[in-house]
């Protein structure tokens, strides 16, 4: 049995968000955001045409790569 309540996935721009990624809004420049990680800095992750776009975090400014929850 697995017993994880949830994970982190690592992933790249163009990479198809995962079905049961946690959804944490809208925002007017980015659209639908999820939550997202770079190095254990928590942020968002934006999307372009339904795929990964950027990675954002207070630490990092626009990353490619990160970490999706």
């Amino acid at each position: 049995m697995n017993s994880e309540l949830y994970k982190w996935v690592p992933m790249r721009r163009g990479d198809t968000i995962p079905d049961n990624a946690v959804y944490s809004g809208q925002t007017s420049s980015d659209g639908e955001v999820y939550i997202a990680k770079i190095d254990n800095s928590p942020g968002k992750v934006n999307l372009e045409n339904g795929k990964i776009y950027n990675f954002w975090t207070q630490k990092y400014n626009s990353r490619t790569e990160g970490e999706v929850l």
